[in-house]
């Protein structure tokens, strides 16, 4: 070990104490580990930051990846708390004249090892006194990771990341090194972590089926007896002999361990109430204010995010899915729809271009929605001030039956939405869809356009995270059987205890696009002139 780090780890030894799905993680340490921890959990400073610096001890001279969305995602999301950390558990950042454990984005001192892989540019890269790295990874910038050689990486927020993309570009750069760390029960490790709000933690809760119990068990016992062995000699009077037979049998049984870690895969859970005694007391009253009871649910108690058994999108996957930052070609006008509710007003955007797929598709862009007492005005106000930087502020707005007629005297929905968008400053060309469809005749056709693999007539694409809660709403959507076919459960609607923006408000909205667009064609995507369809 480099000299300057063994000397400064022995002058700032620091007692931090764990909680136990933390000491769990750290003593199975397997090489592929999945962290599912809640909010307030304590997933930075008892997963992320033990786990990276276990590997810089264990695998000097290594290059490790730090993989994110983008660059700004990483250094303000993730760095940020990572640093606070690395301070907790001892390691500071190097001042020249105070010394440190590490730099980041700049060349290091003098006197540091070298890595094994040459670093050319420092500017998202962290290194150690040791000689290993730690650098950031954007999946943002298409093919960023080619070319690059590590021997581990870390996920945060692994729920805004594409397994694909994971696959075909991240995956494949655990490589190198093999005669020094081909032998370490480490060499390829994979951290990911994150808590489960997120419609796209399918392909993350499946890594549960890949545990070995038995496994794991035999690492926790043996290495508990490493760790008892070790205090033993710790004692005061201990004769060299007795030191002697203890450092051979941590030896053997560091052997064993190393067998059993090296392709062990462990999954690691915690909710906020496991990290308590690091919580403020009002840290959870806080958290059932801001958040919804089903937000509260999987962000901070860690259940698991539901999906309906008998959905009425039993073909919604997550290939629909993606995190495209520019699926929206803000030169062009925009579509939208509304569902015309009193306890809740929904919006859903979307857009018909090629940015997602290469060639047009329907892309789903956002939702937003208000609840009451606020209604239809207040969202289409939420969605101008979301769109208060765009190009083109032209909207097409789609509307069926139901936002027709007078309302007690007043103007019906469809007119108020139209005079409120152009209130705002849009234009809009609104057209009527006629009646909606009967619900089992919805229900075949939406599953016919989602099963659509080819280019025609469309292919369905979700921003996962702008639409979010559509999705959510698509998920816990479920079906029931009738003398007049399949039918939507729309029993969320009426249930006074399920939060309204997760009920069937926002899936209805989802098949109005879908009927609109590539059920009646009705998208004036093909022509430059806009043609305004009168009030029906």
């Amino acid at each position: 070990m480099n000299k300057a780090l063994a000397e400064l780890e022995y002058e700032n030894v620091v007692k931090f104490v764990l909680n136990v799905p933390q000491a769990k993680a750290y003593t199975v340490m397997p090489n592929e580990m999945y962290a599912f921890i809640g909010r307030g959990g304590g997933k930075t400073v008892g997963i992320i930051a033990p786990w990276i610096l276990h590997k810089m001890v264990m695998m000097p001279r290594s290059s490790g990846g730090l993989v994110g969305k983008t660059f700004t995602d990483i250094e303000t999301k993730i760095l940020q708390p990572l640093f606070l950390a690395f301070e907790q558990l001892g390691y500071y950042e190097y001042e020249p004249s105070k010394g440190g454990h590490y730099v980041y984005g700049k060349k290091p001192p003098e006197g540091w090892d070298k890595p094994l892989t040459p670093v050319i540019d420092y500017k998202h890269v962290i290194s150690f006194p040791n000689g290993t790295t730690l650098e950031l990874i954007s999946l943002h910038l298409k093919g960023s990771a080619n070319g690059k050689s590590l021997q581990w990486i870390v996920c945060d927020e692994a729920k805004l990341l594409n397994e694909v993309q994971l696959r075909a570009e991240v995956f494949p750069i655990l490589r190198g090194h093999v005669k020094h760390f081909g032998s370490s029960p480490w060499y390829g490790a994979k951290l990911f972590v994150t808590d489960k709000l997120s419609p796209s933690m399918h392909w993350l809760l499946a890594k549960r089926k890949l545990m070995d119990k038995d496994a794991i068990n035999a690492v926790i016992y043996y290495q508990c007896t490493i760790n008892g062995l070790r205090q033993r000699l710790a004692e005061d009077n201990i004769s060299n002999g007795t030191v002697a037979k203890i450092l051979k049998r941590i030896g053997k049984i560091e052997m064993v361990l190393a067998g059993l870690r090296k392709n062990l895969v462990y999954v690691v859970e915690a909710s906020a109430m496991d990290n308590v005694e690091n919580l403020s007391p009002d840290f959870f009253d806080n958290m059932r204010r801001s958040l919804t009871a089903y937000e509260y649910a999987v962000a901070i108690e860690n259940i698991d995010p539901t999906r309906v058994e008998n959905s009425f999108y039993p073909d919604r996957k997550e290939h629909h899915l993606h995190t495209e930052d520019y699926d929206d070609d803000t030169s062009k006008p925009i579509g939208v729809v509304l569902d015309y509710q009193a306890s809740l007003s929904p919006l859903v955007s979307f857009q018909i271009n090629d940015r997602v797929t290469g060639c047009n598709s329907l892309n789903f862009l956002g939702d937003f929605y208000v609840k009451h007492p606020l209604g239809l005005k207040n969202v289409i106000d939420q969605f101008c001030d979301f769109h208060k930087g765009r190009i083109c502020k032209h909207v097409y707005y789609f509307y069926d039956h139901t936002a027709v007629g007078k309302r007690n005297g007043q103007v019906s929905f469809a007119e108020e939405v139209v005079q409120h968008f152009e209130n705002n400053g849009w234009t809009i060309t609104y057209v009527y869809m006629g009646q909606a469809p009967l619900q089992d005749t919805k229900y075949r056709r939406v599953q016919f356009y989602l099963q659509n693999v080819q280019a025609y007539p469309l292919q369905v694409r979700i921003h996962q995270h702008r639409c979010a809660i559509m999705v959510l709403s698509m998920d816990q959507t479920g079906t029931k059987e009738t003398d007049k076919g399949t039918k939507k459960d729309k029993s969320s609607e009426t249930d006074i205890k399920f939060p309204q923006e997760q009920a069937t408000h926002f899936s209805d909205c989802f098949d109005m696009v879908i009927w609109a667009v590539l059920e009646l064609n009705l998208y004036p995507m093909l022509t430059e002139s806009i043609t305004t369809v009168g009030f029906r």
